[in-house]
């Protein structure tokens, strides 16, 4: 009769052969059969086996499969040098992709790759000075944000020194093999963003002079065209921000409150769809900036609506303050999907203190210029995505922070649109050129605003919804009909 100890072998080595090695290993790390030598031969191929499936594993970014696998081999002995081979390919590859997000100014989520680098105790003397590199280049992102340009050239300087150390701290092995430093690169980056910083400072330092001069003249316009082009490049500048509400409030020109020559007829509240959420984060298409995951929020479920104007057009309004642009495909759902040769995540633009902000997922230009990093939009410049897919980004009006996208080349929405609307605060409707959606035959605008999670509307007549007088403060439900005396427009929600 068989030992109890052989039976168990004999299972863990069938199992083994089968290739059913989570159910060998618990019989190879049993007290009853771990300490005879077959067994221990077994149970080193069983954790080769390991070995080999978690290296598949990290290849293909499942790397909590690829450490629970290691840690079984490690259960198992008799591969610890390949398993310190492999945990040594991990942290390289970890590395680089932290690299790569800097170099593309990522730097949120090279932090958090390098921080769960350093919670597999795996954060070498280049995973930390990587990690310093990061946090330099995010403080100086949130100073740069709030128009401290001199706080932020000196951390990206920091940064530098750091990326590119004294020859007798080089990561040595790494230079010898390849000529060249894993920071070599990362430290030109920061050279040249270093000289962006002191160009953007002393455009800050001249807008900044020209609007408290504008100021001190109540020279109202010049105030409001010094803060705009402060806040184009430092969207949270504070003085900036005061300067522009003191503008508006000096000239009454309030946007949900321009008609001050006789009380408004009445307002009409559209209801908004309040489902959202946030995920997608994976890149799709070779040839972008990073074939890794990409960071940057998008709602899953966008708040949108379908704007028909009788006689003028139909117009995809989106609500959020974070919008995706590209393909559209099942079970994926974009802000804004166009029918083009695009990724489904190709760029995302986001709405920032009053600018927007554009953040290429894959193959961007803007005014011909490839951006491989956050960009601030401007007035009237064209975006490019992929190889033909052109969009004019403009902010018509001047006292509202709403923008409108509009294809150029041609290309379609879905659902088919004459124009993106980026909707803020209000979106104004009427004839003249300011206007966020032109209507060339009314005869006064037409504005739409925003009040906590409603839409009203505000108009300098009586208006009708589905045919019934509206007087005060009406709520009315998608596909409702909207007339005045010379205008009727539908608000449609889409789901």
């Amino acid at each position: 009769m068989f030992p109890v100890w052989r039976l168990q072998l004999r299972e863990a080595r069938v199992a083994w052969q089968s290739g059913r090695y989570d159910e060998a290993i618990p019989l190879l790390t049993a007290e009853s059969l771990r300490d005879f030598l077959p067994a221990k031969e077994l149970a080193r191929d069983v954790a080769g086996k390991m070995v080999e499936r978690a290296g598949d594993r990290f290849a293909r970014g499942d790397s909590v499969a690829g450490w629970h696998d290691l840690q079984q081999a490690d259960r198992l002995g008799g591969q610890s040098e390949a398993i310190n081979e492999l945990r040594t390919q991990y942290a390289d590859r970890v590395i680089g992709e932290a690299r790569s997000y800097m170099l593309a100014n990522q730097t949120a989520a090279a932090i958090a790759l390098l921080d769960k680098l350093q919670r597999r105790g795996l954060c070498d003397e280049r995973a930390r000075l990587l990690r310093q590199v990061a946090q330099l280049m995010q403080e100086a992102e949130r100073m740069e944000l709030r128009g401290h340009f001199a706080e932020a050239l000196a951390a990206v300087t920091r940064a530098a020194a750091l990326a590119k150390p004294p020859l007798g701290r080089e990561l040595g092995a790494e230079r010898q093999a390849t000529g060249k430093s894993t920071m070599d690169d990362l430290a030109a980056r920061l050279s040249d963003e270093a000289k962006r910083l002191s160009e953007r400072g002393n455009d800050c330092q001249r807008l900044t002079a020209e609007m408290h001069a504008a100021l001190a003249a109540e020279n109202w316009g010049a105030a409001l065209t010094a803060a705009d082009g402060l806040l184009a490049i430092a969207p949270q500048h504070a003085a900036a921000g005061q300067a522009r509400r003191r503008a508006w409030k000096a000239v009454g020109m309030d946007v949900t409150q321009m008609y001050n020559q006789r009380r408004p007829a009445g307002y009409v509240s559209l209801a908004l769809d309040k489902a959202a959420g946030h995920g997608g984060r994976r890149s799709t298409r070779p040839g972008s900036r990073s074939n890794e995951d990409d960071t940057v929020a998008g709602n899953e479920h966008p708040q949108r609506a379908l704007l028909w104007i009788d006689a003028v057009g139909g117009f995809l309004v989106c609500m959020d303050d974070c919008v995706v642009l590209g393909q559209p495909s099942p079970g994926n759902v974009v802000a804004v999907p166009i029918l083009a040769d695009l990724s489904r995540r190709h760029a995302v633009i986001r709405r920032d203190a009053g600018a927007y902000v554009l953040e290429p997922l894959q193959h961007t230009r803007v005014d011909g210029r490839e951006i491989t990093g956050p960009h601030v939009l401007a007035d009237n410049q064209l975006i490019q995505l992929g190889d033909n897919v052109r969009v004019r980004f403009s902010k018509p009006h001047a006292l509202s922070a709403t923008a409108r996208l509009v294809i150029e080349s041609h290309h379609k929405t879905q659902p088919s649109a004459d124009a993106v609307l980026l909707m803020a605060d209000s979106c104004v409707l009427g004839p003249s050129r300011h206007c966020h959606v032109r209507c060339r035959d009314w005869k006064r605008d037409i504005v739409v605003y925003r009040q906590n999670d409603r839409v009203l509307c505000r108009a300098d007549e009586p208006l009708a919804i589905d045919g019934v007088q509206a007087t005060g403060e009406s709520e009315i439900q998608s596909g409702v009909r909207v007339e005045g005396e010379e205008f009727s427009f539908t608000w449609e929600t889409i789901a």
